[in-house]
């Protein structure tokens, strides 16, 4: 992580203090309160602009190692989304993460990153420094800004982000880990579940047995009106 640093820890907190928001706060956000009840994180860190966290998200996840195809998607879709009124959520991985969160950044729009790891260890990525804005960006963990990464922390992470959004796009997975988590978690809750499978064939055959739904590419950009309307009902 630290070669793709382009700000580091001590210029970043003094320009974007770290803050924190405990569960009995007035801003503290209910989606997680009503999906968690009272296993919610007793305390939420963020840097950025805090009232995002209080708008309407839309997910947008996918594969690390993903293909040209799939970082243009992400990155499309992350624009659409921001065209449309909501704030790009994503977990701030190389890949499709961070496409997204670029997309958003780059049409104007705002994005929230949720991390599995404490927010001293934070990095400005060079995938997204061009366009990063801090009035249009919120980082949020619910570790300790001094912890470092758990495979725990990653999957709880993934939860996190499904309760705070309205849908998930799922973007090119690869063939195991936290995409698929966040596919099968989405559908158990109810959340609306879309994919996109960029140059990954057999994601469909996967996904939609699912209950995934499979968006539409047209001329190289990704159809996200079925999403609108699920989201609308």
């Amino acid at each position: 992580m630290g070669e793709e640093a382009v700000v580091d820890d001590v210029l970043f907190l003094e320009n974007i203090s770290c803050d924190v928001v405990t569960e009995g706060d007035r801003d503290y956000p209910i989606a997680l309160k009503s999906y968690f009840g009272g296993n919610c994180p007793e305390e939420i860190y963020y840097m950025g602009r805090k009232e995002l966290l209080g708008e309407p998200m839309m997910l947008i996840c996918g594969s690390r190692n993903a293909s040209d195809c799939a970082l243009e998607l992400a990155r499309k879709c992350g624009m659409d989304a921001v065209n449309r009124g909501y704030t790009v959520a994503s977990g701030y991985a190389r890949g499709v993460d961070r496409a997204a969160h670029f997309g958003a950044l780059e049409a104007g729009g705002s994005t929230v990153a949720f991390l599995p790891f404490g927010l001293s260890r934070f990095r400005v990525s060079r995938d997204i420094a061009c366009e990063f804005d801090p009035e249009r960006f919120c980082a949020v963990s619910e570790v300790h800004p001094s912890y470092g990464f758990t495979t725990q922390s990653a999957f709880r992470r993934n939860r996190f982000l499904i309760a705070l959004s309205e849908a998930v796009i799922v973007i090119e997975p690869g063939d195991g880990g936290g995409s698929w988590y966040t596919a099968e978690r989405a559908v158990r809750i109810g959340k609306p579940l879309f994919f996109l499978e960029g140059d990954r064939r057999d994601v469909c055959e996967k996904m939609a047995p699912l209950g995934g739904i499979r968006l539409r590419v047209t001329g190289g950009v990704p159809d996200l009106e079925p999403v609108y309307e699920q989201c609308a009902r």
